[in-house]
């Protein structure tokens, strides 16, 4: 009997009460998914390479029992947990390039609860850093991270908290609450109408950049506006812009992302990625359906990540632009920088 089936053989013994039907299965895979991640892992740290890593991810067959025990943290990969103090899980919705984590707390069932969460660069458990009033619940659908600030909305107000600490300020002149915001390379961008609000961090000027359309993607100094076919490149440093012509002028279900050099949009169960002067079409993207769908870009990476309404499984391609390799994780998955950050039972793991 191994170390984790003795984990699972005294939880076991530890219950009063009789096993529900079906349980003894439902261990057993467990445990032979738990040991092929235990493979994978000592399998990469042998080679000492994260791309082997990302790899022998795929060997997972399902996401991790809450109560399963976790294998341990692959070569330079870091564990945060998702477990809050009142028993609430972390629902990540923004990764920072320096590997910062913001997020909202949700019960077992996936119910939103009032709070907003940060696992810095180097933490391991997240701490509360906001409140948000429960009326302004529904708002709490997106989130921003970068040098710039940690950024939440609130109601029609996006909350600014400084990376370099202080209180939390107001920002979001002109933002409808209907279009998510973004944060790299030290600014904060947002669609207020038919301008485009460039803001210099937290407490920073704000300039007007004249941009018809809807902001879809950002990275500094890039902001990419749409309207119609048409993709506006801007420069937010200059003003300066060009223009792409996208196959289609129809909005893609699982919108647009944007890292260096790459563009990206997914739509059905195809994805498209603009790097430089190359087009990669992909297919077999994670189930949408009863799924929220979203993208994001990283340095040379690009992920497709569908989670279920209730937060509680999730799917995640990884796409690595260089190589033309596609990764498929059990879990859902965010990119930025040359972070990933990927779900795995109550844990995240960040590589």
């Amino acid at each position: 009997m191994d170390e984790l089936e003795h984990a699972i053989a005294e939880r076991l013994l530890a219950a009063a009460a009789e096993p529900p039907p079906g349980l003894g299965g439902r261990v057993l895979a467990e445990a032979r998914s738990r040991r092929r991640w235990r493979r994978a892992v000592l399998a990469a740290a042998a080679l000492g390479t994260a791309g082997v890593m990302a790899g022998a991810l795929v060997v997972a067959s399902g996401a991790a029992s809450p109560d399963a025990v976790a294998p341990p943290p692959g070569p330079g990969e870091r564990l945060i947990s998702r477990v809050l103090p009142d028993g609430a899980r972390l629902r990540a919705l923004a990764l920072g390039p320096d590997g910062s984590v913001l997020g909202m707390a949700v019960t077992r069932a996936g119910e939103p609860r009032p709070g907003v969460w940060l696992a810095g660069p180097a933490a391991r458990t997240p701490r509360r850093v906001g409140d948000v009033p429960a009326g302004a619940l529904p708002y709490l659908w997106t989130m921003a991270e970068g040098s710039g600030g940690h950024l939440w909305p609130e109601r029609q107000t996006i909350r600014c908290l400084p990376a370099a600490g202080g209180p939390a300020t107001a920002l979001g002149r002109g933002w409808s609450g209907r279009e998510r915001f973004h944060a790299d390379g030290g600014v904060i961008v947002w669609d207020a109408g038919d301008t485009l609000a460039v803001a210099a961090g937290c407490a920073g000027p704000v300039r007007d950049i004249p941009a018809k359309g809807t902001l879809e993607a950002f990275s500094y100094p890039y902001a990419f506006v749409r309207a119609g076919a048409v993709m506006r490149k801007i420069d937010v440093a200059t003003g300066r812009a060009e223009e792409l012509r996208l196959p289609s002028g129809e909005q893609p279900s699982g919108g647009f992302a944007a890292g260096p050099g790459i563009l990206a949009w997914a739509d059905g169960d195809t994805l498209t990625v603009w790097a430089g002067t190359r087009r990669r079409v992909l297919h077999r993207l994670p189930r949408a359906a009863g799924h929220d769908v979203r993208l994001t870009a990283g340095r040379g990476r690009v992920v497709c990540s569908a989670t279920a309404q209730d937060g509680d499984t999730g799917q995640a391609l990884v796409y690595d632009v260089a190589t033309g390799r596609r990764t498929d994780l059990p879990g859902e998955a965010l990119a930025a920088g040359d972070r990933l950050l990927y779900r795995d039972g109550d844990l995240y793991r960040l590589s």
